[in-house]
């Protein structure tokens, strides 16, 4: 009887020792980006032991981004709040992640004028003044850029 008990436990204590490690293998490695990161620039997900990643912007995912880690992605995400996850055969813990406006207008001479460029991560409205008169209003999405002649710029989110 005692033999019988001694096997018992040994697969009970087997199995146990197995869930454990299953678990643990199974469970999505999340690297980064870490719970409450900000930024203004991009966002490098970094996950092993996953097949996807969702990404929304409510914690109870009704509408994800679902990203298959096993091709490249590039991802644009707007300013604002996000929760993101790794899924494989379990699932991770829910993370924070916040991607902040950027404002940045950069001008560069060009010719008789001035190149003026959008460097940051939201659209602008840029006014064009030549000393103190308005000469022009420009909308510029991320990445855009015009020609304009003036010596002074002002640019603001639209």
């Amino acid at each position: 009887m005692r033999r019988i008990y001694a096997i018992d436990f040994a697969i009970v204590l087997f199995s146990l020792a197995f869930m454990v490690f299953l678990f643990g293998w199974a469970q999505p490695l999340v690297v980064g980006p870490r719970d409450g990161f900000e930024t203004t620039r991009s966002v490098l997900f970094s996950v092993e032991r996953a097949d996807k990643v969702l990404i929304d912007d409510n914690p109870d995912f009704t509408s994800p981004m679902v990203l298959d880690v096993r091709k490249a992605h590039k991802v644009e995400l707007k300013p604002g709040v996000y929760f993101w996850k790794a899924e494989g055969v379990f699932g991770s813990d829910v993370r924070r992640l916040t991607i902040k406006s950027f404002v940045s207008l950069e001008v560069r001479p060009v010719g008789n004028g001035f190149e003026v460029l959008n460097a940051g991560n939201v659209d602008l409205n840029v006014l064009v003044y030549d000393n103190k008169t308005l000469v022009k209003k420009i909308s510029l999405e991320k990445g855009a850029s015009k020609t304009v002649r003036g010596n002074k710029f002002v640019g603001g989110m639209k």
